[in-house]
Formats: structure tokens, sequence, C-alpha cells
């Protein structure tokens, strides 16, 4: 096949199909730092035809939460999704692939394992098991980082210690409240979460995580742009975790007074069950 190279995009589109533009049609490769510091797209669909994505290709890309990749396997350069901060889902065009996968293939770029970016597996019913012990695999490593794991601060002016260390805290809460994501998503999509997995999961949110939990839910809840999922759906997970009994529901109700009045209703249900001394859970059961 023809290399043909798709250099440099300058428009100011929140959602493109490469395929669509003239310099796009037919493009087989993405050239280095051919969307670099793109802060306009949201939605990033590659033509079928794409097959390498070149050193800091999509660098940067501050809005990107969703993009989308052909069936075929792709090379991937250098640091290709670097301060890709808000990618939620990296779809690939194959059949039948699993709810959870682009959440899951989304969250590998930022633990750092782009092995994950294999897609034969993704799909493939004999092998996408294998796929989801891997992902954890590298999700439970991710746990045993550093808080300040990846962190490079970037100084103003001569460096500024007092603002490098903001950089810092700013750095590892963002870490935090996005592990905290990444499992409650594993949670809700919890096809072939084997329990050693699980347990170190739990734990974590159960444990290290606790305290904070309840501002950061509530800030993951409230974030209209956000891609976390029903978010009755996670406070009925954190209470299947067993959350409720670190941070019980009234407490909760207490402190997260600006969630999602859905969020609310169900944490005011919870208290009420409780005071009553009813089975409410015992109903929810299928």
């Amino acid at each position: 096949m023809e290399r043909v190279v798709f250099d440099f995009y300058n428009g100011s589109d929140s959602s493109v199909v490469l395929a669509e533009l003239p310099e796009g049609k037919g493009a087989t490769v993405i050239g280095a730092k051919a969307f670099l510091n793109c802060r306009t797209i949201h939605k990033l669909v590659l033509p079928e035809t794409v097959a390498e994505v070149e050193d800091w290709g999509f660098a940067h890309m501050k809005a990107l939460e969703e993009l989308v990749l052909p069936a075929q396997e792709i090379r991937f350069g250098k640091k290709v999704f670097l301060g890709c901060d808000k990618l939620k889902r990296l779809i690939p065009a194959v059949e039948g692939i699993y709810e959870g996968i682009p959440f899951f293939l989304a969250a590998s770029v930022a633990i750092c394992e782009e092995r994950l970016l294999q897609f034969d597996r993704v799909g493939d019913a004999a092998h996408e098991w294998e796929w989801l012990q891997d992902y954890d695999e590298a999700l439970a490593a991710d746990l045993m980082r550093p808080e300040d794991f990846g962190y490079e601060p970037v100084f103003v002016g001569w460096f500024d210690v007092e603002d490098v260390d903001d950089q810092k805290l700013r750095f590892i809460r963002d870490r935090k409240k996005a592990m905290i994501r990444r499992l409650f998503q594993r949670f809700q999509f919890d096809r072939g979460l084997e329990e050693c997995y699980a347990g170190k999961f739990r734990d974590y949110l159960l444990g290290k995580a606790a305290p904070e939990i309840p501002q950061i839910l509530e800030e993951l809840f409230a974030d209209d742009t956000d891609t976390f999922g029903d978010s009755v759906a996670n406070m009925k997970t954190w209470n299947r975790l067993g959350g409720f009994e670190v941070l019980p529901a009234r407490e909760l109700l207490d402190k997260m007074v600006h969630a999602d009045p859905e969020v609310r209703a169900y944490l005011m249900e919870c208290v009420a069950a409780d005071g009553a001394g009813g089975d409410f859970f015992g109903g929810l059961e299928l």
C-alpha cells in the first residue's frame, strides 16, 4: 500500500472524521505531531486505511475524549497520547467488543501499557479473557506506583518553588481521581475480573482512597463532560463493595451537597431504609 501521510491539522472543529477531509482521504500514516496541541477536537475518527501513528501524533490534545480507530493493527510511535488528559474511550472498529473495552483501552494509555493497544485479541471471544487479565495486571501494577509517578513540573519564570509544589499536589490529586474512575469502571464492567485483582482494587477504594471518595465522587458525578457512567449505578457499586461500612450513606449525603440529584435521592432512600431497619438492598437483587 502506498504510504500517504497526514501531516498537520489546522482546523477548529470539535468532531473530525479524517476521511472526510481532502488531505485525510486514504491516509495510511498520522504524521509526527500531526495533532499536537489541538485544543478543540473532542472526537476524532481515523480512516480505515491508517496503519501507523508517528511520535507525538495526538500529544496534548487537551479536549480529546473519544478516538475511533480502524479495525487493523496500528503501530504507535513514542508519546502518541502524551497529555491527552481527557481521553475516555478508544474505540476500535471491531465487531462484538465488550462494552467496557473502549474505557479500558483509554486507561491502558494512561497507565503506560501501550502493549495493550494490540487489537488482535479485542473482540475475539477466545482471547478477550486473556486481554482482560493483562489489563487487570497492568491496573494493579499502577496502584503500586508512587503517587507522583509520571509527574513532570512545568516551570514558569525562574523555578518558582511554590508554583511547582502546587503543580505536584494538583497532579497527585488528578492521578488519584483518574484511578478512582478507572476502578469504578472496572467494577461496573466486571467481565473476567478475578477475585485476586478485585480484592486489590476494593482494598484501594475502601482504604487508601476512602477519605477522599466523597469529594472526588461529587466532582466526577457533577462533571457533565465526564463519561464516568451512570452516577447511581456507581453509587450502587460503592455499596456493593461495602463502601457504606466505610462511609455511611448519611455521611456521604452530608458531604456530597452538590452531587447529582439522582445520587442524593438514592442516598436518602438508603438512609431512610437504614433508619427503618428494612432490607432496602435486598429488594435490588434481580
